[in-house]
């Protein structure tokens, strides 16, 4: 673990965005030291959380990609698939959502290019 977050130190709980602020900013100062400085932007946070307020509102409400852990089956999937937040049941499927992410960005980039052309 590179740094953590705690409400009571930081003076604020989740969805206030200081708290996503703060992990924002702590991870581009251990980025920065480790000479990787403009890998951080808001856009490039993916969060992961168990609360549709608390951590889904709160992190995209600054800009992050957020998607909620429901190991245990406490959301409505139906309601959470209508508001457009996507579901996860454990971190592999994390890697899936990351990869499918990735593969539209790219997909969008060769689409712009071919435009441009």
């Amino acid at each position: 673990v590179d740094f953590m977050i705690f409400s009571k130190l930081i003076g604020s709980e989740k969805p206030d965005p200081v708290m996503f602020e703060e992990a924002l900013t702590r991870a581009r100062r251990f980025l920065e030291a480790h000479g990787q400085p403009k890998l951080v932007d808001s856009k490039n946070v993916l969060h992961i959380g168990n609360s549709y307020n608390k951590d889904y509102l709160g992190a995209t409400g600054i800009g992050f990609h957020s998607v909620l852990m429901d190991r245990y089956n406490d959301f409505d999937l139906e309601t959470m698939k209508a508001k457009g937040v996507p579901i996860v049941k454990d971190f592999f499927d994390v890697v899936e959502h990351i990869t499918k992410m990735e593969h539209s960005r790219i997909e969008l980039q060769l689409r712009l290019q071919d435009q441009a052309r």
